[in-house]
């Protein structure tokens, strides 16, 4: 589904180039969960970036089902971290529908689309509330319906969860993988927390603060999975160790 090959990220300062990405590569296969795990300041979020195609490369390539990425596309969505992504002007269905109508899709099919994915995220209730109205959890799973409605091919996630508080989140993240259970949906999903990380993915590919591919961990672990299962916390301190070294 996605190959990253070679890929560099630099920017050029007092004639120095300043790295951000060093030679990333890897493969994801369609239907998996891979989270890119690593410290504030490795270049995942710009990694996701150029895989969404929202920020140029450097150098390197990014394929998505044999085709190079040249810029953004409805086979790639993405969910950012803020709460501010929605448009505070539309309510909760026209949101969802926003991406449908400028691809041109007729409206009776916009509308069981909408509903659908909105249901998905457990959101049919709220169609018509607007985004201040929403809490910040609630504005994520608008988000997510956002971006699934499309059926792309790959979801980019930018740590989606990161500024909602722990219940809220993992609730979400048990949502999430319901989701994508019944979605097959591709998904590249950015954290820098190591238990999240290991809840959620079927790999792990570890940034490390250099902008280097550290290591790309395999997470064979029983799903459900929780904190305290066998062989969760040995590939915590795995994970942990990599981060510190």
């Amino acid at each position: 589904m996605l190959v990253v090959d070679n890929l560099y990220k630099y920017f050029n300062t007092n004639e120095l180039k300043k790295y951000v990405l060093q030679d990333i590569s890897f493969t994801v296969k369609a239907g998996e969960f891979v989270c890119l795990l690593g410290p504030s300041g490795c270049g995942k979020t710009t990694l996701l970036r150029c895989i969404g195609g929202f920020e140029p490369f450097s150098a390197g390539k990014v394929l998505v089902t044999g085709q190079p990425v040249l810029g953004p596309g409805i086979d790639r969505m993405m969910v950012f971290q803020g709460f501010d992504q929605l448009f505070s002007w539309k309510t909760v269905y026209a949101n969802v529908e926003y991406p449908l109508q400028i691809n041109g899709l007729a409206k009776k099919d916009r509308h069981n689309l909408v509903l659908r994915y909105l249901t998905m995220v457990g959101l049919q209730d709220y169609t018509n509330y607007y985004p201040y109205q929403l809490s910040g959890g609630m504005k994520q799973r608008a988000a997510l319906a956002r971006a699934l409605v499309l059926e792309p091919r790959i979801l980019l996630m930018d740590e989606p969860f990161g500024n909602l508080d722990a219940l809220t989140r993992n609730l979400l993240q048990s949502e999430l993988l319901k989701i994508w259970s019944e979605t097959a949906s591709t998904i590249l999903f950015v954290t820098h927390d190591i238990e999240e990380a290991i809840l959620l993915s079927d790999r792990i590919i570890m940034l490390s603060p250099s902008g280097e591919l550290k290591d790309i961990v395999p997470n064979q672990l029983e799903r459900p999975r929780k904190p305290g299962k066998s062989g969760f916390v040995e590939l915590w301190e795995h994970l942990y160790s990599q981060l510190g070294a």
